[in-house]
């Protein structure tokens, strides 16, 4: 009976989502959008009733004891969550239920891509919404890789983290997100509030600042952030995307004493390398692309910095879309499939899988030229998986691209689109799309699109966030028995 509390565990969630449908009916309020207001406070209440249903109905349930019951949370959260954030979409907007299913799936899993045409002509609470869905999906995203990076590392168990049942047990999430989340909560608040002070409206301000600490890339306004005018945002930006896209947990267990050290430790010296270098590759790429170069380079070195890291953190922002154009699809699909640490909002593989899939297959080689040869044991690392696991993942996760990439193709998009697309859907990364120089036909892509093709997208990106591995676990009959 132990995986009926995870109903109670999926009814805390709603209320949380409650609690952010009211907050939007304040801010609808403070903008005079009387419909919204209605709109944001009815479906609130309609939340509020149904959590306290499901966890009063279900609170005396035994805890869960089954990995299924981890996983069967996790499909509650991005399956049905997104279903009751629809309504304001549907509701205000009067888009289809398919387009607002898609456009809180995209929020939600931190992919930050719309199907609404222009954001200008939206509601300012909607705009809201979208922000506050996208932070609290990168919450959520922080808080169960933290319970599953817990178990990994006091069982010592490596695998697919998020079987554990662990993650449906509503006290252990309570636990780690106290102990998590504040840090969340913090670099939000400083991101905003130095945006706000560098000359960007405050409404918007808080809106950039939820998308770049969640990595969703989602942003408050048509067109690019150079429109702001604002100097300071690019480093700014630059730096919160780097917070979003490390390993919060890994942060919250250091003291300060211990932050020089890990600075200089060869795992974060390998990812300052690995941005330097992209970095330099951008540089160059822009160089090609831009006129007038002994007045640019300056802009050109900050604009390729801010790509490198907006694309490998998976936010996928562009500041400048006259220089941040023409960079080839291998490079910018390869950044966001790097994506950023494990136990970060980032998408992607996670850069941590890329640096043990290089030493492993350092390993296999060294093996093949020296067979007899005895090494030492690799040093346990918080992230503890088996080289098959690594390399399933890997085909699983090129696999969900191909095929969805096939099916975008079949719908009348060309191959670059479909493969962007593709790729965003599976990384968490939409809005990359920007990058190919379509300016504002880049929203006409998925305006565009068929629903049907929305609706797998929305998939695409549950998958993503989710993790393609552990969703084939599904149909495995070990797995149900397990």
């Amino acid at each position: 009976m132990g995986g009926l509390r995870l109903i109670s565990t999926f009814g805390w969630l709603l209320e949380i989502l409650a609690l952010a449908a009211f907050a939007t009916a304040f801010v609808a309020l403070s903008h005079n959008e009387t419909h919204a207001v209605v709109v944001f406070i009815t479906t609130g209440a309609v939340m509020v009733f149904i959590a306290t249903t499901l966890i009063l109905g279900f609170r005396g349930q035994t805890a869960p004891s089954r990995r299924r019951h981890g996983l069967a949370l996790l499909l509650l959260s991005w399956v049905v969550l997104p279903i009751f954030a629809t309504i304001p979409f549907v509701a205000i907007s009067k888009i289809s239920l398919i387009s607002g299913y898609y456009e809180a799936v995209s929020v939600l899993t931190t992919t930050g891509s719309s199907a609404f045409l222009s954001l200008d002509d939206l509601p300012r609470s909607l705009i809201f919404w979208r922000a506050i869905l996208e932070w609290l999906g990168g919450a959520l995203t922080i808080v169960t890789a933290a319970v599953a990076v817990d178990i990994a590392s006091n069982n010592r168990h490596g695998g697919v983290h998020i079987l554990t049942p662990q993650i449906a047990d509503i006290s252990r999430l309570a636990a780690v997100a106290i102990r998590i989340l504040p840090i969340y909560i913090v670099l939000t608040i400083a991101c905003a509030f130095l945006l706000s002070i560098s000359t960007v409206p405050s409404f918007d301000a808080i809106c950039l600042a939820m998308a770049t600490l969640s990595t969703g890339g989602a942003v408050p306004q048509d067109g690019d952030l150079s429109s702001y005018g604002s100097v300071a945002m690019v480093p700014i930006l630059g730096v919160f995307m780097i917070f979003g896209a490390l390993n919060l947990v890994l942060l919250n267990r250091l003291s300060w004493r211990s932050v020089v050290s890990y600075l200089k430790s060869p795992v974060i010296l390998l990812r300052i390398y690995v941005l330097a270098g992209v970095s330099i590759v951008i540089f160059f790429v822009f160089n090609q692309h831009t006129s007038a170069l002994e007045s640019k380079v300056g802009s050109i070195v900050l604009e390729s910095v801010f790509a490198a890291i907006s694309l490998l953190s998976t936010t996928a922002f562009i500041h400048d879309a006259d220089i941040a154009m023409g960079l080839p699809i291998a490079l910018v699909i390869c950044l966001v499939m790097f994506g950023g640490m494990y136990g970060s909002t980032a998408g992607g593989l996670k850069i941590d899988r890329v640096v043990r899939m290089f030493y492993a297959t350092k390993s296999e080689l060294d093996i093949l030229v020296h067979p007899s040869v005895v090494g030492p044991a690799s040093s346990s690392r918080i992230i503890d998986e088996p080289q098959g696991i690594l390399w399933s993942y890997l085909i699983a996760f090129l696999l969900g691209i191909v095929v969805v990439s096939i099916a975008l193709s079949g719908a009348g998009l060309d191959f670059e689109l479909s493969l962007f697309v593709a790729t965003g859907s599976i990384t968490n990364a939409g809005p990359i799309v920007e990058y190919l120089g379509l300016g504002s036909d880049a929203r006409i892509v998925f305006s565009s699109l068929p629903e049907s093709m929305r609706g797998l997208l929305a998939f695409a990106m549950i998958a993503g966030r989710i993790e393609i591995l552990a969703l084939l676990a599904l149909l495995t009959p070990l797995f149900w028995s397990s």
